[in-house]
């Protein structure tokens, strides 16, 4: 019987270490398995992520070209209604480019106003001088660049005013 107890023993601890490596070896995949669908949502997440940055910074490319395009568009208008080419009107277009960056203008609107001054009868030089005035003016007075800018360019012209004193009584 010694014998048979033995083998009964043996066999019962076999089966536990069995049973215990089987346990082991579950909760290791488990784990494993957490780990996977842990990598999987950090891939998804990241994938994500890096879509929405890229729509964001091609709304922005898009934007931002769509913007250009507007700006030379309104400077394609005032060198048509001065009668010049754009070449002529260089200095003018880096004028309003500035002004679109110094003041709480942007630079079409910059380009706008100067439009406006063009139809007005002023040449690039005065226009210049006048741009500054009228985007005060309009910033100050809360309205709307042609606004401004009939109201300066009728007053000059009303009262032969030159441009200092024009920009003296805005």
């Amino acid at each position: 019987m010694a014998g048979n107890t033995d083998q009964t023993l043996q066999i019962h601890i076999a089966g536990r270490a069995d049973g215990s490596l089987n346990s082991a070896v579950n909760t290791a995949q488990k784990a494993l398995s957490g780990l996977g669908r842990i990598a999987g949502t950090i891939a998804k997440t990241a994938a994500i992520a890096v879509g929405a940055a890229t729509t964001v910074a091609v709304g922005f490319a898009k934007q931002a070209v769509e913007t250009g395009m507007v700006f030379d568009s309104s400077m394609s208008q005032v060198a048509a209604t001065m009668g010049t080419s754009m070449d002529q009107i260089q200095d003018l277009r880096e004028f309003a480019l500035e002004m679109g960056s110094t003041t709480a203008f942007s630079a079409t609107q910059a380009a706008e106003a100067l439009n406006y001054m063009a139809l007005a009868g002023y040449d690039a030089e005065t226009s210049m001088t006048m741009l500054p005035t009228v985007l005060n003016l309009a910033a100050a007075g809360g309205m709307e660049l042609a606004t401004a800018s009939d109201m300066v360019t009728d007053a000059q012209s009303a009262l032969g005013l030159t441009t200092e004193q024009a920009s003296a009584m805005v």
